[in-house]
This record gives structure tokens, C-alpha cells and sequence, in this order.
């Protein structure tokens, strides 16, 4: 009977102990779980607050203020001017800044793409630096003044990405979709004439205001020709709102007068600050057309 008893508590023992282990192990794995779960929801909430926080300190510049603006080095010296900015109107935003030399550096009197996110705009707001090693410019790929790249056909785009992806930090399979953007001349892009849906003139794009950290195109500035508001104002809408004719017609705009908010408009010497975070948060003032 001994023997039976003894037998019997260690068989009890070899089946209860994996199941106090299995039960353990499970309580550990869920606690584990659990706080795993906390820290991602954590750190998606800190990514959002540091992206509405960017979004909130960004700078934003006037296209026309762009071009023509000097272009200095990390250390401070003269490189050169800002001769274009290329603007992939399917994303709205500026993929390129064109960057003219002037013969400096060897560099002759070719042009250079830098995607945007290379610059930054100098502390007192007079220049842009481009943070890139001088070494770095002199390798950098360019193109003859008078024979600029037909971005829809060349491999220019492509060869720019491969160059500069370690600066901007872009990915390998957003590089290769060079080819499928729609890359137009900023400087060809202000003044052009806009029409309606029937091809009626409807005005010109005055600007277009940009998102000096990203590229983001945060809206066209237009001058309507007839009254979609007031003939006196200039009036914000997203480039969304435009139909970019891939032959290099005329943009068409694809809203009706009764989806533009004439509130937004303002006149020519009393342009609002698009830097303000004010002014997106404020009801209606998106610069976008109503739904």
C-alpha cells in the first residue's frame, strides 16, 4: 500500500507541475503581450504627435520667393541660386529644386536637381543651405542649361533618386515610380492660364505655397478672371482640385463656383501666413474645395 501511495503522489506531481508551469508561462506571455501592445500604442500616439508637431512648425514659402533665392553650403559659402523647382502634380508636392552654380566649384554652368528635403532655409531667412559635402556636389549628375531632361521619358529622375536616396532617406520601390509621376516646371506652372470643365478661361495661377520640409504643395494661389468671388482676390485651392493634362494643355479646374469658399480670399498686399498652424486648424480655411 505504501508503495501504491508513493506512486501515486509522484504521478500527481509529474502531471501538475507542467500544468503549473504551462499555466505561468501563459500568464507571463499574456503580461508580455499586453505590454508589448501598450508600448506600439504608445510610440504610434508619439508618432502622430511628432508629425502633427512637424506639421505644425513647418515653414511654408511662396514658389516665386523660391526661385532666384541663394543657395549657400553647410559652412556658409556662395553656391549658387535656385533656378526652378520640379513639382510632381500627382502627389502636389516639389520633387526638385533646380540649383544653378554659376561656374563655382568646377561645376560650369550646368544645372542641378537636389530633391527638396537636401535644403534648409538659412536661420535668418534669406537663403537656403544645402546640406550636402562639397565632394558630394561634384559628383552629383546635371544637364546643359538649354537641354533640360524630358522627366516623363529620361532616366535623369532615376539617376538623382539613386544618387541622393542616402540624404533623403527615400526607399528603394519609391525611387523606381519616377517614371509614373507627372513632373512639371514650377516657373512654366505660375501664370499659366486655367480653364473650366468646358475649357472656358476661368483665370491664371499666381503661386503656389510650399512646404519647405517635405515639398508639400499646400495650395495654388489663383487670379479668377470673372467672379467666383471677388475680382479683387486671390484665392487657395489644392492642387487636387486640378486636372494636369499629361500632353501640357492648360490645367483644368474640376469644381463649380459653389465649391469655392471666396472667405479664404485675400488681396495681393496682404498675403496670411501659411506657417501659422492657426490658420489650417481655423473651420473651413483648408485651402481646399468644399465637399
Amino acid at each position: 500500500m505504501t508503495n501504491y501511495t508513493t506512486l501515486r503522489r509522484n504521478l500527481m506531481s509529474a502531471l501538475l507541475i507542467p500544468a503549473i508551469g504551462l499555466s505561468a508561462a501563459s500568464a507571463l506571455g499574456a503580461g508580455e503581450g499586453a505590454q508589448k501592445g501598450a508600448q506600439q500604442a504608445a510610440q504610434t500616439s508619439q508618432g502622430k504627435q511628432s508629425k502633427a508637431q512637424a506639421q505644425d512648425n513647418a515653414r511654408y514659402m511662396r514658389a516665386s520667393e523660391v526661385i532666384g533665392r541663394n543657395v549657400r553650403g553647410a559652412k556658409g559659402n556662395d553656391l549658387g541660386e535656385i533656378n526652378d523647382l520640379i513639382v510632381d502634380v500627382k502627389t502636389q508636392r516639389v520633387r526638385y529644386a533646380i540649383l544653378g552654380f554659376g561656374g563655382i566649384l568646377g561645376m560650369g554652368e550646368k544645372l542641378f536637381a537636389y530633391p527638396i528635403q537636401a535644403f534648409k532655409e538659412s536661420p535668418n531667412r534669406e537663403s537656403l543651405v544645402l546640406n550636402v559635402p562639397e565632394e558630394r556636389l561634384e559628383q552629383s549628375p546635371g544637364f546643359e542649361r538649354d537641354r533640360w531632361p524630358d522627366w516623363g521619358v529620361d532616366d535623369y529622375a532615376e539617376r538623382v533618386e539613386r544618387f541622393y536616396g542616402d540624404v533623403t532617406g527615400t526607399r528603394q520601390t519609391e525611387r523606381m515610380q519616377a517614371r509614373e509621376q507627372q513632373l512639371v516646371r514650377a516657373s512654366e506652372m505660375l501664370g499659366r492660364d486655367i480653364v473650366d470643365r468646358t475649357g472656358d478661361d476661368l483665370g491664371e495661377i499666381t503661386d503656389l505655397v510650399v512646404n519647405m520640409q517635405n515639398g508639400e504643395i499646400r495650395v495654388a494661389v489663383l487670379d479668377f478672371e470673372r467672379n467666383w468671388g471677388s475680382d479683387e482676390l486671390l484665392l487657395p485651392m489644392s492642387l487636387k482640385a486640378f486636372h494636369f493634362p499629361a500632353t501640357g494643355g492648360d490645367p483644368v479646374l474640376n469644381v463649380s463656383p459653389d465649391e469655392v469658399d471666396s472667405r479664404l480670399g485675400f488681396t495681393e498686399d496682404a498675403w496670411p501666413d501659411f506657417s501659422d498652424p492657426a490658420y489650417g486648424r481655423e473651420p473651413g480655411r483648408t485651402g481646399k474645395p468644399s465637399s
